[in-house]
């Protein structure tokens, strides 16, 4: 079960980590993400303050959940990221396709 939470608040939505986003966790945060955008999030922040490891499956999330809220106009944010995950997303070029912000 995920130590995660989102709070969902008209079209917005947050979701705070509280865990590495990994394989081993992908699965339980893919489910929390669902059942929060379910058509009526257009803005979706993901808060990943204190998180040190994002890997290939936590990359495809977040562009998963880019592509799902593209569909419906919505957009995706990731904030408070630690420098070395920011630049491993620039090097990615995933700031191309959603707002990247550092701490």
């Amino acid at each position: 079960m995920s130590k995660s939470k989102i709070k969902v608040d008209g079209q917005k939505a947050v979701l705070s980590l509280k865990q590495d986003l990994i394989a081993s966790s992908v699965n339980d945060i893919r489910t929390l993400i669902k059942d929060a955008i379910n058509g009526e999030v257009k803005d979706f922040t993901i808060d990943i303050n204190g998180i040190n490891t994002i890997d290939s499956m936590g990359i495809g999330l977040l562009i998963s959940v880019q592509n799902s809220l593209a569909k419906t106009g919505g957009e995706l944010a990731v904030i408070n990221i630690s420098a070395d995950i920011l630049d491993l997303f620039k090097s990615m070029r995933l700031d191309q396709h959603f707002s990247v912000k550092g701490e």
